[in-house]
């Protein structure tokens, strides 16, 4: 039976291949469930995030502008690396990638926000945030239901990040993990359904590894677990 620290590590993996179908579209949709998003929403998607981080953690107009364009970037960038390493194979660089963009993430946050607002940024799953809101501008729902249904989004990607710290911090067992992050997904999904309708909802509550994709904040959360070698995920052919 698989440990819930072989289904963090798992997950983080399937959260590499989420990653590269953000990037390329048909390839996501080959190879990672239909979940390929074209460029231009990909970039959407990281935008509404990073101005609803912003405006989560209290950041003042004038450098809200400045954070967002910084927040894109490395995000972008955090991307590019990440499929480098998919199309190489190498599943040790998995974890040096994953370390490398966490920090740069942190360093996004930090230089751009208070040690407080940092702190509260990081609480919050932001990559499974981004592709929560990717599956939304996919599946057409308007920006007005999209900003209606972020504030419900970031409460879910939080809860499920704060989870996955829990059980790892008390050795929870795989089971209770899921179990617990399955009730928070049905509970989001019934309070988003009257503002995204029941068919987005539905679809988003049934998508999994969201809250446990590559750690609580974009870039990915340190060291796969679990011993042995295995291939890193194979970036779907072109």
């Amino acid at each position: 039976m698989l440990s819930w620290k072989r289904v963090v590590s798992l997950s983080a993996m399937f959260s590499a291949v989420a990653l590269l179908a953000l990037a390329a579209p048909e390839a996501g949709r080959r190879g990672a469930g239909g979940s390929g998003l074209d460029p231009a929403v990909r970039s959407k998607a990281i935008s509404v995030v990073a101005k609803c981080v912003a405006k989560d953690v209290g950041l003042a107009a004038e450098k809200t502008e400045k954070f967002v364009a910084a927040y894109s970037a490395e995000r972008e960038a955090a991307t590019k690396r990440m499929m480098e390493m998919m199309k190489s194979g190498d599943r040790e660089k998995f974890a040096t990638v994953s370390e490398e963009n966490r920090k740069a993430m942190d360093g996004v946050l930090e230089a751009n926000l208070t040690a407080e607002q940092a702190k509260k940024a990081k609480e919050c799953d932001l990559e499974g945030l981004e592709r929560s809101v990717g599956m939304l501008l996919a599946a057409k729902v308007d920006d007005a239901k999209i900003d209606q249904a972020l504030p419900l989004l970031a409460k879910y990607h939080k809860t499920s990040a704060a989870l996955r710290a829990k059980a790892q911090a008390e050795n929870m067992s795989r089971e209770d993990m899921m179990a617990k992050d399955k009730d928070l997904r049905e509970a989001a999904a019934k309070d988003l359904a009257p503002i995204i309708g029941d068919e987005v909802a539905k679809k988003w509550q049934e998508t999994r590894f969201f809250g446990f994709g590559g750690g609580a904040r974009p870039g990915g959360g340190g060291k796969p677990a679990g011993g042995g070698k295995r291939a890193a995920p194979k970036a779907p052919a072109p």
